[in-house]
């Protein structure tokens, strides 16, 4: 799946004004948010589900902002926040357990480091981001089942656990991790920029997430898309073949 990489990079590029317009409430919010958890414990863990909050809206923007793409029209930020409104029932439903897991693992590490546990609470982050990744992967495409093709939450999670089967589960990983390759550059820099200045490389990790939201949400969409394409094509043949 290179080359949905590739497109994906390039309608980017076409349409990066209007992307990084849906992007920028969380560009701005996330290093904003991160300068108040610096405040104290108290202010640290307050800032958890508001943070999560903001993310998952502005990823919800920008998979609608991809299902405008997919039809070949500009993404319009007004219609990526307000559309995916109808169907925020089913964004919950399908989100609230990776979010819910992300929340709980945050604050545990945030406690262990306030207990002078640095290190502990490092080694505890990285764990759970590995963990967040393989759960993210096996419902890459729930989203966009959602909000790209119209599915409520229940059936989005059947037919995206049919997309990433025991069987696709190694692909699956694959293809995320390929999605994800920039985050990852930009979490090693913003790694190595927190050895220097623990809140700076914090800001900057939280501005690069959100302005890969786009490229990810479109990738992912795409992906679907043509899974959706293959699935629907291979249901049409079924009784053709039947038939002879």
């Amino acid at each position: 799946m290179r080359e949905i990489l590739e497109e994906a990079a390039i309608v980017c590029r076409q349409e990066v004004e209007d992307l990084l317009l849906i992007a920028a409430p969380a560009a701005v919010a996330g290093p904003i948010l991160v300068l108040i958890s610096t405040a104290g414990f108290t202010a640290a863990v307050v800032c958890i589900p508001i943070v999560l909050a903001i993310y998952l809206i502005v990823y919800a923007a920008t998979v609608q902002a991809s299902a405008l793409m997919l039809r070949n029209m500009a993404p319009d930020p007004a219609e990526a926040y307000l559309a995916p409104l109808g169907s925020a029932v089913d964004i919950v439903r399908t989100t609230g357990p990776g979010l819910l897991f992300v929340a709980v693992l945050w604050g545990l590490a945030l406690g262990v480091s306030n207990q002078g546990f640095s290190e502990v609470a490092f080694v505890l982050g990285i764990a759970g981001a590995a963990a967040v990744f393989v759960w993210a992967a096996r419902h890459a495409f729930d989203l966009p089942l959602i909000l790209v093709h119209g599915l409520d939450a229940t059936d989005a999670q059947r037919f995206g656990a049919q997309f990433v089967g025991e069987d696709a589960i190694p692909r699956s990983l694959s293809f995320c991790g390929g999605v994800a390759s920039p985050l990852l550059v930009a979490g090693l820099l913003s790694v190595a920029l927190g050895l220097m200045n623990p809140v700076f490389g914090a800001a900057l990790f939280a501005a690069a997430f959100a302005l890969w939201l786009p490229f990810g949400s479109l990738a992912l969409s795409m992906a679907c898309d043509r899974m959706v394409d293959d699935t629907v094509a291979a249901s049409q043949q079924q009784p053709a073949s039947a038939a002879r």
